[in-house]
């Protein structure tokens, strides 16, 4: 199945599959979990897609957005980095660059929640 179809989204030059695929044995991949309330959808993704931090350039592999099929007026986010640190570093500037100024993230509806988590079994459940 392709998984652009299932709502992944490659950043940068390499697929998410194929950062999965090519991970060897004791590799850690780290994913920013975001969720926050917004004001309006259509507002929310042309500020995400705004970038105003390069997500490339901060070390994002991949993301991918979900919207609660009962929630149309929430955002859940998964942001995968190859280290703890990178993943760290981005939701701090999250935090000071873009959630603290309101012309930055102007359909922001409600503080965001968030996590960083570490994959510990892989995809095919080995």
């Amino acid at each position: 199945m392709d998984p652009r179809k299932l709502g992944w989204r490659a950043t940068g030059h390499r697929a998410y599959a194929q950062g999965i695929g090519t991970k060897g044995k004791g590799t850690a991949m780290y994913t920013l979990q975001i969720e926050h309330g917004v004001k309006d959808f259509e507002m929310w993704k042309g500020a995400y897609g705004a970038d105003p931090l390069g997500r490339i350039r901060s070390g994002v592999l991949a993301e991918r957005i979900f919207r609660p099929v009962d929630d149309r007026h929430y955002v859940v986010l998964d942001l995968d980095f190859a280290s703890r640190a990178q993943a760290q570093e981005f939701l701090d500037r999250l935090r000071s660059d873009v959630w603290s100024t309101p012309v930055v993230s102007p359909a922001l509806a409600s503080g965001p929640k968030t996590r960083i988590v570490e994959q510990v079994v892989g995809g095919t459940g080995a």
